[in-house]
Order: structure tokens, then C-alpha cells, then sequence
């Protein structure tokens, strides 16, 4: 007889549990690539012309995507 007072005390519970919690999922991408100019190509700025002859690294660019559905952040890098 205890029992059933019980038992229709865990119903009523299992009737108003909560729902579960939505999941939040987040995609990612990064990305690099070498972007350093060919030797003898022309170099940007100054006032003459004048070319590429040497490099002492390369010109790398960097790029990191994060999406979650609903926004979509973006970071870029560049040397």
C-alpha cells in the first residue's frame, strides 16, 4: 500500500521533467597559405620600380573560421 503512493508520486515527476538542454555545436576551419611573391616580380611601394631579388622568408597568410549556426567569426593574419 506505501508503495502505490509512491509510484504516483514518480509519475507526476517523469511528466514534468525538464527537457534536455539543446546542444551547441561549433564548426572550425583554419587555413594557411604561402603567399611570398616570385623572384624578379615587381615589389609594392617607393617611389621607383623595383623588383624582388631575395626573400629572407616567406609571406605566409593565416585564416580561422568559427560558425555556430547562428554567427560566423572570421580571423585573418597576413604577413
Amino acid at each position: 500500500m506505501r508503495l502505490l503512493p509512491l509510484l504516483a508520486g514518480l509519475s507526476s515527476l517523469t511528466l514534468h521533467a525538464l527537457p534536455p538542454a539543446p546542444t551547441s555545436s561549433i564548426k572550425a576551419g583554419l587555413a594557411e597559405r604561402d603567399i611570398t611573391p616570385g623572384i624578379g616580380m615587381e615589389q609594392p611601394g617607393g617611389y621607383g620600380k623595383s623588383f624582388h631579388r631575395t626573400f629572407h622568408d616567406a609571406c605566409k597568410v593565416r585564416v580561422a573560421l568559427f560558425d555556430d549556426g547562428k554567427k560566423t567569426a572570421v580571423v585573418i593574419g597576413l604577413d
